[in-house]
């Protein structure tokens, strides 16, 4: 269950990760 559950978190992260790196490229290009 803990495992699981650190599992989606660490999946949940980078996701969030890669999100804010593909807004910053938006951001920058739009600039």
């Amino acid at each position: 269950m803990i495992a699981a559950f650190l599992g989606i978190t660490a999946i949940v992260n980078g996701l969030l990760l890669l999100a804010l790196k593909v807004a910053r490229l938006i951001v920058a290009k739009g600039k």
